[in-house]
């Protein structure tokens, strides 16, 4: 008996040990997914209908995966620009449903400065990523590509 009550004394502490290690970063670049989220806006302004976000979800020089999970409606549009496309670089854009990728696009050399666009089909949780790669060599170079991607109202 008494060595059921040890073994259950460090499970649980062993547990709690470990959720105090978590600390939020979904995404592995060091930010908590609350800090992808700060520039939204809710684009419900009457209050009426389902809550979705609008406005610059990300703008600037982008090295790294990045993901986001967002509330949109559908008529909503996902537009995505990205520039600075050095050769042999490429920016994977991909929208999912929550059940399957719906959406997905590759910005090459050749689209450097252009945008891609998709209109949501389907209301609630949307995820949103942008991947910036290598397909040539040297594939061991970084990649840095300039990109902005914008949720507008439906």
């Amino acid at each position: 008996m008494r060595r059921r009550e040890t073994l259950s004394a460090i499970g649980a502490a062993v547990c709690v040990g470990l959720a105090g290690c978590i600390d939020g970063d979904q995404n592995g670049d060091g930010q908590n997914s609350a800090d992808h989220n700060k520039d939204y806006q809710n684009g419900n302004d009457d209050e009426s209908g389902p809550e979705f976000v609008t406005g610059i979800v990300y703008e600037g020089t982008l090295s790294n995966f990045r993901d986001w999970i967002v509330d949109v409606v559908k008529g909503q549009t996902v537009i995505v620009k990205a520039s600075e496309i050095e050769e042999g670089e490429r920016l994977h854009f991909q929208v999912g449903d929550g059940t399957a990728f719906v959406h997905s696009y590759h910005f090459y050399e050749k689209d450097d400065g252009e945008t891609n666009e998709y209109e949501i089909e389907t209301d609630g949780q949307h995820e949103l990523q942008l991947n910036p790669e290598r397909h040539e060599v040297p594939v061991d170079k970084d990649v840095e590509i300039s990109v902005s991607m914008e949720l507008t109202k439906s």
